[in-house]
Formats: structure tokens, sequence, C-alpha cells
């Protein structure tokens, strides 16, 4: 494990940093959202591919880039983050069949989104007067979940990285990459780089590219691999009628196999085939679900959406409460039992910098009067006493709990619950209102991203308030660049639609799950029991795996993470896992602990690229065709 470092931080603050963060905005934010429209994830390291390109143009320029810029370069580069593809989410919710199915369209407030009479979703355009209510609520909710989020991040600063000085450990694998980018020279590390990055474009350029050049010089639709996945599931229907089973045709599982732990990812193969291919089968065999779901023929995509419709909504979200709650709950009896805590970090001198008064109340302080005045305006009518407990309590709660679930384990699970409780709260008031539950809700923002990205800046000796600036500088530039780009996006075809299947597949399960919480209760399509059953199995099962020890063999928390992993996804993963065990009986297994991240890093940057060039011939395509020839 890294050690603190008893320097004086250094600014990452520059004109390196600044240009490399623009250039990550501008040329990766098109590939991440056509990633999310096409696969349904984003998941490319642009961060590294960043970091590692401006280090070694540097090197070439006969400029070292240090490690406090790289830092800067790695913490921001993640051009995910500014892509508010969310807006179009709520309009295509607002109008689905599914919020029609549960009577909520109409219903639906316009400051979440415009009514459809005023043809907006026709024109396909944020470029309407019935947008301004959204984005009013939209633009105040980010600047406040943003206050909220830097003042937690500070307090647990304070309490898991001063104060106790946990080890976080994936953390210290990030910062040990940037300093020997920056401050050792790994020419093994650039070639393998550069060869996975070739091996990647090519099947990318296949995959992405490929089809689009093909369309626009002859013609012709051209599918050489199917996106997102290979459906194999027709043909066991006659065998295991109900069982969902392919391949998923991109990279990120395979990348994602090379880094993470060996349990975990079995955890979520596991998880996976428990639920899409066993737990599908017995449900039509023996008529488990609420209605039947199945046809025999059907795609994947309206397998996924139906089998969760029909049965699986409240499993799996009482799954998921258990296994976020087992383990804090075990994390911290296991803790009080210890007679002594962790030493006490050497950079503790520094915290007088950031007094709480200023950087962690204020914030707060300033959430929970907004929060509050959005309830009493946008929905007068709810029992306001009901929800201020949560307001209050629930942000720095969630902070304590993530934060040294992170710092011990590099986990974090509790803050994906407090939407359940929010949910449950609004059941419980008998409200009966649709609006309350399009209140924005700035607390329910995690801050251990950030606390995360805080403990990178004290290993790398980087002044957290250069990130503080930095942070801040480019959030608007980052925004504003995302809305033109998930505009231009949505003028060449609806989201979702044939033409980006990702959105077809995720977009109609992510409103099927909203729909159960607000009216499933209403349409017989939620049961209750079914979730308090599903937790209390959970939690059962998770404390017997925190008893035995075998969540040192496979983790209950990859398990119920693979129940949200849909069985191409489970295969590909499993494809990985197999690769990288040849590659550790090659090569060794101590060569490939030591060059993982490399290898991940170069199969999605080659990825990534050839999504690029797929992007630029589809925005060339649809810019020139009403032109005369």
């Amino acid at each position: 494990m890294m050690k603190e470092r008893k320097a004086e931080p250094k600014s990452g603050f520059s004109f390196v940093s600044s240009l490399a963060v623009l250039y990550a905005i501008f040329v990766f934010i098109p590939a991440i959202l056509y990633l999310q429209l096409m696969m349904g994830t984003g998941g490319i390291p642009v961060s590294w591919f960043t970091v590692i390109l401006f280090v070694e143009l540097g090197r070439v320029l006969g400029y070292k880039v240090t490690k406090q810029e790289a830092t800067m370069i790695f913490i921001l580069s993640s051009a995910e983050l500014f892509i508010p593809l969310g807006m179009v989410y709520r309009g295509y919710f607002r109008t689905s069949d599914i919020a029609r199915l549960f009577g909520i369209s109409e219903q639906i407030p316009t400051w979440y989104a415009p009514d459809p009479t005023t043809g907006v979703y026709e024109l396909r355009t944020f470029f309407h007067p019935a947008w301004t209510p959204p984005f009013l609520v939209y633009f105040t909710e980010l600047i406040v979940t943003s206050l909220c989020v830097w003042g937690l991040a500070f307090f647990a600063r304070r309490l898991f990285i001063i104060e106790e000085n946990l080890p976080f450990p994936l953390q210290q694998v990030s910062a040990r990459a940037i300093i020997t980018l920056t401050e050792k020279r790994d020419r093994e590390g650039i070639w393998i780089l550069f060869l996975t990055s070739m091996i990647s474009f090519v099947y990318g350029f296949v995959l992405f590219a490929l089809p689009f050049l093909v369309k626009a010089y002859a013609g012709v639709t051209l599918t050489i691999i199917p996106v997102p996945w290979v459906d194999l599931s027709k043909s066991l229907a006659g065998v295991l009628p109900g069982a969902l089973i392919g391949v998923a045709t991109g990279l990120g599982p395979i990348a994602g196999s090379f880094v993470l732990p060996i349990p975990t990812i079995i955890g979520i193969i596991i998880g996976s085939f428990s639920v899409y291919f066993i737990g599908n089968w017995l449900t039509v065999a023996y008529n488990l679900a609420l209605k039947p779901w199945y046809v025999p023929g059907m795609s994947m995509q309206m397998a996924l959406q139906r089998c969760t419709l029909y049965f699986w909504g409240a499993p799996i979200m009482g799954l998921g409460m258990a296994g976020g709650i087992v383990p804090v709950i075990a994390r911290y009896i296991r803790r009080m039992s210890k007679k002594s805590f962790t030493t006490r970090s050497a950079t503790v001198s520094r915290r007088e910098r950031f007094p709480l008064w200023k950087w962690f109340l204020i914030p707060l302080l300033v959430m929970w009067a907004l929060s509050i005045l959005w309830y009493v305006i946008l929905t007068p009518k709810f029992p306001l006493w009901m929800i201020l407990p949560l307001i209050i309590a629930v942000p720095v709660a969630l902070v304590l709990i993530d934060g040294r679930m992170l710092g011990e384990t590099g986990i974090t699970f509790a803050s994906g619950q407090s939407g359940n409780l929010m949910r449950l709260v609004y059941w419980s008031s008998g409200y009966q209102g649709i609006d309350v539950w399009f209140v924005p809700t700035p607390w329910r923002s995690g801050a251990a991203g950030t606390l995360s990205q805080l403990k990178v800046c004290d290993l790398t000796e980087t002044d957290v308030l250069s990130f503080l600036k930095m942070w801040w500088l480019f959030l608007p530039v980052g925004v504003l660049v995302g809305f033109a780009y998930v505009q231009l996006f949505w003028s060449i075809a609806p989201i979702p639609s044939g033409r980006y299947p990702g959105a077809e597949i995720f977009w109609p399960i992510s409103a099927v799950n909203e729909c159960l919480w607000i009216r499933g209760l209403q349409r017989g399509l939620f049961r209750p029991d079914w979730l308090a059953g599903s937790f209390i199995i959970g939690f059962a099962l998770a404390s017997v795996f925190e008893l035995t020890r075998l969540n040192t063999i496979v983790p209950f928390i990859a398990i119920v993470a693979g129940t949200v992993t849909f069985t191409p996804y489970a295969v590909t993963y499993g494809i990985g896992l197999v690769i990288r065990m040849v590659l550790c009986k090659l090569l060794g297994k101590k060569w490939f602990e030591e060059r993982k991240q490399m290898l991940a890093a170069g199969i999605m940057i080659g990825y990534s690229i050839a999504a690029i060039i797929g992007i630029s011939v589809t925005l060339i395509m649809n810019s020139i065709w009403i032109l005369p020839y």
C-alpha cells in the first residue's frame, strides 16, 4: 500500500491540464454518448486515454507533465459526467406506452417534462419555450447537488482520510498508475497499450464504423456483428422456454473482467444466470409470474421488459436493499469490536485549511433549505413532515456508510438504496399525487465519488483546492457541450429507436421500474410481500456470507449486482475471465497483475476510437443528405 506523503501539496491547475480537460469534453462526449445509445453503456476509460496522450505528447515536445497535472486530467476528463441525456429520457418517459399503461402519462408535471401537445417531441428539439421550466429545475438541481456533494465529501475527507487514514485500495491503484506514467518510463507498458489498442480498434471498426461506411457509399445496411448482443435464446426455446442467453458484442465486459477481482466476476455471472436464465425458465415452466409474460420467438429486448414488469421488479429491489444494508452493519460491528483504531494520517496538520463550518455546514444548509422549498412549491399538498427527516439525516448517514466502505473495500452501494428509502416514504404517506415522485432530491446524490477523487489528490500530493477550482470552472462548459451533442444525436433520429438500440432496450426497462413504484401496487403489478420476502431472504443470505466468510470466495454484493446484469453481458464477462486465465498461464500471474490496467485501457481506447470514426461518418452523412447529389 502506498504511504501518505508529508510533502506540501502542489496545484494541478495549469494550461496543460485545462487543455486536456477541454480535449476530453469536446472529443469524447460524442463517443460516450454514442456508446450509451448503441450499447446501453458509455464505459470508456476516457480519463486514462487523455492522461496517457498528454503525458506522451509532453515527452515528445519536451514538456514534463507533473503528477499533479496528470491527477487533474485523470479526475476531470471523465466526460461522461457532463452528458445530460436524462433530459431526453424525461420526454420519452412521459410519452411512453409504459407510462400510459400505468395511467400516469397525463399527470406528469410540466416542470419535469413538457406536455406532448406542445409538439417538442415531434420536433426533437430543446429550443422550445416548453423546455424552460424543466431546464430551470434541472440547472438549479445541478448547482445544489454539486454544493451538497462537495460539502459532504470534505466532511468525509476529514473523517476517513485525515483522521483514520483508511487504505482506499482502488484509489491506491489509480494513484500508483499516475505516478508511474509521470515519473517512471514504462516502455513495455506503452507497447502493451499500443498493441491492445490496435486489436480492439480493428474489432470496433468492424462493429461500428464499417456498417456506416457501407451505408454511406453503397446505400446498403450491413450488419456484420449484431449490436448490442447476439441473441441465442431462441435456440433453447423448445427445451428451456423463457431462459435468456446471448453474447454481448461490446468490449466493455472484456476490459472489466481484466481488472475486477475474480470472485466479483464469478458472483456477477452467478447472479445473472440465477435470474435471467434459470429463474426465467422457472417462472414460465411453473407459471409463477403475475401475468404470463413469455411468447415463443420473442426478442430478448421484449423478454427483458416483460419479465421485469411481471416478476423480477420487486424481488430484485428487495435483494438490492439487503445487499446494501448487511455489509454496512457487519463492518461497523467488526470495527466496534476492535480495541484499536487505524493510525491517524500524517496529513492531519493540513486539516485546518478546511474548517467544517465553511466546507460542510454551509453547503448542507443551502441544500436543506432549497430541498424544502422545492417540496413546498412543486408538491404543496404532500405532507412535508414525512420527508424532513430524510432531507436532514440521510445525506450525512449515506456519506458515513459509503465513505467507510469505500475506504476499506473500494466498493459503495449504500447511496444506491436512498432512492428505495425515499419511495417507501412516499408509499407510507398515503399521498396519491404523481408530482412528488419527480421532485429534485439532491440529498440522494452520493459524495463517495468525490471522496475517492480527493483521496487520489492526497496520494499524488495534489492541492485539493486546485481540484475544486477546476471542477467548478469546467462544469458549465461540459454541461453546455453535452447538451449540444445530445441535441445533435436527437435531431438525427428519435431516442430511443432502432437507430439507437441500446436506448431502445434499456430505457423501457428503466421506465418499467419507475412505474412499478409509482402505480404498480394499484395496477396489481407490484407485490409488497414479494419485496419484503426477497429482502428477508437477501438479509439472511448476506448474513450467512458475512458470518461464514463466504464473501472471500464469492461476494454476496457481486451476486446482487449480477441480478441487474443481463446474461449476454455475464457471458462476455466469462469470456474475458477465460482470456485472463489464459494470459496468466502463458505469461505469468505476476506479469498480468502488473499490466492489467494497461491491457484494459488499451482495449477500450482502440474500441472508443473506432466508435468516434463511426460517429463522424454518421454526422457527415446526416449533414449532407439534403444536398442535390
